[in-house]
């Protein structure tokens, strides 16, 4: 789960949701984009920039958002208020963005260990630090 996202270590607590196109029915959970900040999705918004220091962000898609639209990023917080200007995080609601698939950058080994929940009678694993490369298993 998210309260698991490493913040010393890559992906610096830095992730997001996903429409459907960029969810791939769970195969493109893990992987890595580098999301760039172009304006505020809706022109009349005067109240949200993207950040002239830091436009673009690095995320790890941790989750698919199934009310967004195909390419929809929903960004952590974290993430949001890296590439809009300090303080409009909150106020901005959607960004328009331009994407692209990029390398995670990992630099450990992977990394096996049971899901949030795992009981006597249910069992889950899960895999971290993969999604370099191929993104995939």
């Amino acid at each position: 789960g998210y309260a698991e996202v490493p913040q010393s270590s890559f992906p610096y607590g830095l992730y997001s949701a996903c429409g459907g196109t960029i969810f791939d029915d769970g195969y493109g959970c893990g992987k890595c984009y580098r999301v760039t900040c172009t304006g505020a999705k809706d022109a009349s918004r005067t109240d949200c920039f993207c950040d002239s220091d830091t436009p673009i962000v690095v995320v790890q898609v941790m989750d698919q958002c199934p009310e967004c639209d195909a390419t929809h990023f929903d960004l952590q917080e974290l993430a949001m208020d890296t590439v809009v200007v300090d303080g409009t995080g909150g106020l901005c609601g959607e960004i328009a963005v331009e994407f692209e698939r990029v390398d995670c950058d990992y630099t450990g080994n992977v990394k096996i260990r049971s899901k949030s929940g795992t009981s006597a009678t249910w069992w889950a694993l899960h895999v971290d630090d993969v999604a370099g490369g191929s993104g995939s298993l």
